[in-house]
């Protein structure tokens, strides 16, 4: 029975270390999403202000 537990407990302890770093990469993943939709909304302010200087200047 004692040959049976020392294998348990090893997977057991590789499950958790894989869940912590499954962890801290959800985090990283979430970071870079934020970061990216917020220079996502940047580009497109500036090219929405672009467009209407564009056409502002090609009227007058």
């Amino acid at each position: 029975m004692s040959s049976i537990v020392a294998p348990l407990n090893e997977a057991v302890a590789a499950g958790q270390k894989a869940a912590v770093v499954d962890t801290a990469m959800i985090a990283r993943i979430t970071a870079m999403a934020g970061d990216f939709a917020i220079n996502l909304s940047v580009a497109l302010i500036i090219l929405i202000v672009t467009v209407f200087a564009a056409r502002w200047a090609a009227g007058a």
